[in-house]
């Protein structure tokens, strides 16, 4: 929010982690301040460096039935002809919406990959009252997306991985575990404990 005099202010929400930004725009083109978390401060300047260009890939709005329950997300399809590799992508523990995961799909499809990011179903935020019941669900999902992958034509169901940033990590070692036709695993600060 620009708060006047060129001021700018915003709160990035986090149940246990938000981050406020506070800076000042030093120009047209960019943006300086401070990022800040609990005690800890990071220098931070936003630059425009120019129109975004269009995305070499294409996009498909998918759906496919998970546990007890139809999901919702997208295909993110490099250009070139298929069948391509494909990474199934899951959600952090606070990230709950395919766009959250959009940042990873698209470095996967600029890379070659198929990216396939969904709407995680409702669960607790908070690991604390996370229920088995509620975590194997969602495993249930993210195994679920795997075998959706493998299905499509525009896929090489042999070369379907899986991968996320910390629950989502965790999350893709046990369907690794589970499936063993997933072909790689990509985590991203996984946690290394049982849940």
């Amino acid at each position: 929010f620009v708060c006047g005099d060129g001021q700018v202010a915003f709160r990035i929400p986090h149940p246990d982690h938000p981050m406020d930004f506070a800076g000042r725009l030093a120009s047209e083109q960019q943006l300086e301040g401070e990022l800040s978390m609990g005690e800890h401060e990071l220098p931070l300047v936003f630059a425009h460096t120019g129109e975004t260009p269009a995305p070499p890939y294409r996009e498909l709005e998918v759906s496919f039935e998970g546990e007890g329950r139809t999901l919702h997300g997208s295909l993110l399809l490099p250009p070139a002809d298929g069948p391509h590799p494909a990474l199934a992508l899951f959600h952090a523990t606070s990230t709950p919406r395919r766009d959250d995961q959009r940042f990873l799909a698209d470095l996967a499809a600029r890379a070659g990959l198929a990216a396939l990011i969904y709407d995680r179903r409702p669960v607790p935020d908070d690991v604390a009252v996370l229920t088995r019941a509620d975590f194997l669900a969602v495993v249930a999902d993210a195994e679920a997306a795997v075998r959706f992958l493998r299905a499509r034509d525009e896929i090489d169901g042999s070369r379907v991985g899986v991968g996320g940033l910390s629950q989502g990590a965790w999350i893709a070692a046990i369907v690794a575990a589970r499936v063993p036709e997933v072909a790689f695993v990509v985590g991203l600060s996984a946690p290394g404990v049982p849940l």
